[in-house]
């Protein structure tokens, strides 16, 4: 299981090319990382590991599933209705 940490570690791994985006995808979208020291650096910084990575996705992946289905229904729905 790969680790990233700082925000320039985690765009590279995402294809992110902007360092505000996963803070950004955070906030929107529930993007799952937190801070954590990074060995004995005083300092903690943004980190996020593959696993993490893996179920934002599949998250990602449901939420707009139920979006597609939905819209399909309305489709129908308005179909029937005309």
């Amino acid at each position: 299981m790969a680790e990233y940490y700082g925000l320039e570690a985690i765009c590279r791994r995402m294809g992110w090319r902007d360092l505000r985006a996963p803070v950004r995808q955070m906030i929107q979208s529930g993007f799952l990382m937190y801070k954590r020291r990074h060995g004995k650096h005083p300092r903690r910084v943004w980190y996020t590991h593959d696993r993490l990575i893996g179920v934002w996705e599949v998250a990602i992946a449901h939420v707009q599933r139920a979006q597609f289905v939905e819209r399909v229904h309305e489709r129908k729905a308005s179909q029937l209705s005309s």
